[in-house]
């Protein structure tokens, strides 16, 4: 980091450090990249790291494109979900996959995850009057904390359908609609911080 480049590519600048380590690592590849302006690229498992310093992602599997952009557009693109809780949540989530397996649900312990899409308002809907179809008592209905780590299985999921359930095994590449980030998501693989 000596000399201020304009460019730092780093694999798992992190790994095998202690909390106070990473904490520090990142603190310092933050800085670099804000008070000095260079692009700071880093690969990395640990996805909760990456939501703490990156301003664009870029999933791979098996070397193939499953999403990229910018942080905050992938987030409001691909990460708006609602939790449900109601009385009988498998009754529940059977019946709505099976009326929406464009937007299938998931079930984390009690509560189930359902993708809002581009119309909030008709998943809200379809939600109250499932429920209420089933005499199903909704307990709770809110916006769900999407992490990173969930992103990038749901992307995973969709490439695996796109694919027919088989093993991806051309290149794919999913960007997100709409984003003005897909362009550079091209030629650039791993995290990035940007100056």
């Amino acid at each position: 980091l000596l000399g201020t480049p304009h460019l730092v590519i780093l694999d798992e600048p992190t790994a095998n450090m202690d909390p106070r380590g990473r904490a520090e690592t990142l603190a310092l590849l933050r800085s670099v990249s804000r008070e000095h302006g260079t692009s700071v690229i880093f690969s990395t498992h640990l996805l909760p790291e990456v939501e703490r310093v990156a301003d664009s992602i870029l999933f791979l599997e098996d070397g193939r494109v499953l999403l990229c952009g910018r942080l905050e557009d992938v987030r409001a693109t691909e990460g708006t979900r609602l939790e449900v809780r109601v009385e009988d949540p498998a009754a529940f989530l059977a019946s709505w996959n099976r009326q929406h397996p464009d937007a299938p649900g998931t079930l984390r312990g009690d509560v189930i995850e359902v993708p809002i899409g581009k119309d909030e308002r008709r998943v809200l809907s379809a939600i109250n009057k499932l429920a209420h179809d089933q005499k199903n008592e909704i307990l709770h209905l809110g916006r769900a904390r999407v992490t990173l780590e969930d992103l990038y299985l749901a992307a995973l999921a969709k490439a695996i359908r796109m694919a027919g359930g088989a093993r991806i095994e051309r290149p794919m590449s999913l960007p997100l609609a709409n984003s003005p980030s897909t362009a550079r998501c091209s030629s650039v693989t791993g995290t990035s911080l940007h100056g």
